[in-house]
């Protein structure tokens, strides 16, 4: 496959994976890594470093995807590079068919009642802590990721990260977190909590299973501790919880390949907060 990029009227060619099909089915994996690598730095997607992380460890990932894959080189090359690099159109005709059952009718829904109980939820998303945060770092980097130790010093234009966090390409610390927790304690009681999820920072080339589970069962304790045992809790999983992100499994990979390791702790976390029947689900058990 190759990729072109476009400079004025110049037109440069380069390869952006030299290897042939035999490889997908090869153990030389390490190969495909740092094809896939060069690639990102040469299109400068990211740094050459969080090129490096990312594609290692979504090294097994992405060449599972290219064995399953049904698209043709070109269109694998335009949809990852563009259309300067081949054909792919996500909005081809397809057909899907619908089971012979009658449409039911449309009932518009009954508005409650004057006078009808109410209920006070807690709707809680997308703390993303970061556990290197670091105040007065650099809140602008070259990394996705800033307000870190490497992400260097502040400069005149821009002044370092917040006590509390920033706005910017940051995530928060944990005091933050802690701080809104004991505070929502304080505007409630509440009747119930929705979660839904994304406990971890967007560090996503450099994630460990360890930090993943760490950062689960730290924010689990804390939302236990500030809205207390009575309360109860309906947490989803996010889209940040597994590493690498975004890779959530079916129940039929096995071993450790699959999701299992994040779904035993969430139902030991959880457990006080979810029937029998929803943790035998959470842990894929058929």
């Amino acid at each position: 496959m190759r990729g072109y990029r476009v400079q004025g009227d110049r037109r440069q060619q380069f390869s952006v994976f030299s290897m042939s099909c035999s490889c997908l089915y090869d153990t030389n994996t390490e190969h495909v890594a740092h094809a896939v690598g060069e690639a990102c730095i040469r299109l400068h997607l990211a740094e050459e470093k969080v090129c490096r992380d990312i594609t290692e460890l979504f090294r097994d990932d992405f060449i599972r995807a290219l064995q399953e894959s049904f698209l043709w080189p070109t269109e694998a090359c335009a949809l990852l590079l563009g259309p300067d690099c081949g054909h792919f159109d996500i909005y081809a005709s397809w057909n899907i068919t619908l089971p012979k059952v009658p449409k039911p009718p449309v009932v518009p829904p009954t508005p409650p009642k004057p006078g009808s109980p109410q209920s006070r939820v807690l709707f809680l998303t997308d703390i993303h802590w970061d556990a290197q945060y670091a105040e007065g770092s650099a809140i602008k980097c070259k990394e996705p990721l800033c307000c870190r130790n490497e992400s260097g010093t502040p400069t005149w234009r821009h002044p370092g990260a917040g006590y509390w966090g920033t706005y910017s390409n940051c995530d928060l610390p944990l005091r933050t977190v802690e701080n809104l927790l004991q505070n929502v304690a304080k505007a409630g009681p509440w009747d119930w909590v929705y979660w839904t999820g994304d406990i971890p920072a967007h560090n996503v080339w450099s994630q460990t299973r360890a930090q993943q589970l760490n950062e689960l069962t730290i924010i689990s304790k804390l939302v236990k501790k500030y809205l207390g045992p009575k309360v109860t809790v309906y947490p989803a999983v996010g889209n940040h919880e597994s590493t690498p992100v975004n890779s959530f499994p079916p129940p039929f990979v096995q071993g450790n390949r699959s999701s299992q390791w994040l779904y035993d702790t969430m139902a030991e976390e959880w457990a006080t907060w979810l029937p029998a029947e929803a943790l035998e689900t959470l842990r894929c058990i058929w």
